[in-house]
């Protein structure tokens, strides 16, 4: 297949885009930076010109995790249809993700996407229209709505069905399912276009679960929603869960609820097990850490008790060189599709992403070789033997 052509809506150079994967991300230039610039397609957004971190954003010169998220080349990268958990790959895979709103009826301790965001108000619908079109343009099938928590912002439904108006074949929705579980709610977000639900469950133990997002509320709130979600065909339903010091005691626990959802409905659902980025908020909150060392027991024996369930189960952001043995189900090995990120926080956070990583000597010949590094908060805190090289079997 030729390549396309792809223009970012802020950039003025049209850059080359081989069919679902991007190599680079979009050169920025003062000016024209996403949401702020003038060359932006429907105006800047209103108070971010003020933003703190703007001067910061416009020197870096090398943006990650800004726009465009790269598919990386690894060894076990292809694999994913070989594995019970690859439905879960090709439905993230493919994805532009929309930042409906960064309003949030939680206040997660760990929050990386709303720690030092903006404060600007919810982007105009006509802009991320604007995106969404751009992206489709690019080959990209799939719109991703996040948050903050999506729900928070009304006319939620009458904008997927816009998305899906502008050709987007499927819609994702990352949510903590609390506003899900009205009469009908998630029947009506089904009907405008909604066929896959990322539904945020760190535990299933109530009290740490409260600890975590800093909201008591009912969880009988979130098992209703979580019902109605897996009670739908052809409806993937994928949770996502933190991998930190509270919640190592109850992963197998957690597993086994999220298969008991399974055996109960229709959904397609599986779970994903995300470690925590000692950044941002989670920084502020050294409670929340733990070792590698101490994290790994809890979790092979998690991810040995959804291989006896024949749950699919996939991982993230948990090193390779340190976590071995389930790299056909790690989503940094497994989504080879790119993945354009418009996320507003995201995008304050893209110059501090570099300075957050750091190379210690573990990565030398490491066969992960496009890996960024490790967190710079956990190797001054722990230090970096654990780290070792991983190299290809001969």
């Amino acid at each position: 297949m030729a390549p396309v052509e792809f223009r970012a809506p802020w950039d003025d150079d049209c850059t080359t885009l081989p069919p679902m994967v991007r190599r680079r991300t979009p050169r920025v230039k003062p000016g024209h930076e996403p949401f702020v610039g003038a060359a932006a397609p429907h105006g800047p957004l209103p108070g971010l010109a003020e933003h703190p971190r703007r001067a910061e954003y416009l020197a870096l010169r090398r943006p990650r995790d800004l726009t465009v998220n790269v598919a990386r080349r690894f060894p076990h990268a292809g694999r994913r249809r070989e594995s019970d958990a690859g439905f879960l790959f090709e439905t993230i895979a493919g994805t532009v993700t929309l930042p409906w709103t960064m309003r949030c009826n939680q206040r997660c301790r760990y929050c990386a996407v709303r720690d030092g965001g903006p404060t600007a108000p919810d982007p105009p619908e006509a802009y991320l229209a604007g995106l969404a079109a751009e992206a489709r343009k690019g080959g990209f099938r799939k719109a991703f709505l996040v948050g903050g928590e999506p729900t928070a912002r009304p006319g939620l439904a009458a904008f997927v069905r816009r998305l899906r108006a502008l050709g987007m074949e499927h819609a994702a929705l990352g949510t903590n399912a609390l506003a899900l579980a009205g009469p009908g709610v998630v029947d009506r977000l089904v009907e405008a276009g909604v066929d896959a639900f990322s539904v945020s469950l760190d535990s299933v133990d109530d009290e740490v679960q409260a600890f975590l997002t800093r909201n008591p509320a009912n969880p009988g709130r979130v098992a209703r929603a979580v019902e109605a979600i897996a009670r739908r065909e052809h409806i993937v339903l994928l949770f996502f869960a933190l991998v930190c010091r509270q919640t190592l005691p109850g992963l197998e626990r957690l597993v086994e609820h999220v298969d008991a959802v399974r055996g109960r409905g229709r959904a397609r659902v599986g779970l994903c097990l995300t470690g925590l980025k000692p950044v941002g908020a989670a920084a502020r909150h050294p409670e929340l850490c733990a070792r590698f060392g101490e994290m790994r027991p809890w979790w092979e024996a998690a991810l040995a008790r959804a291989r006896t369930l024949g749950l699919p189960l996939i991982d993230f952001n948990l090193p390779s060189c340190v976590f071995p043995g389930n790299e056909d189900r790690r989503w940094e090995h497994n989504i080879e599709e790119g993945v354009w990120n418009a996320d507003l926080g995201m995008l304050f956070r893209a110059p501090a992403y570099e300075r957050e990583h750091v190379r210690v000597p573990g990565c030398a010949d490491c066969v992960f070789a496009e890996c960024p590094g490790v967190y710079r908060g956990y190797v001054e805190r722990w230090g970096a033997a654990e780290f070792h090289a991983r190299r290809r079997r001969r």
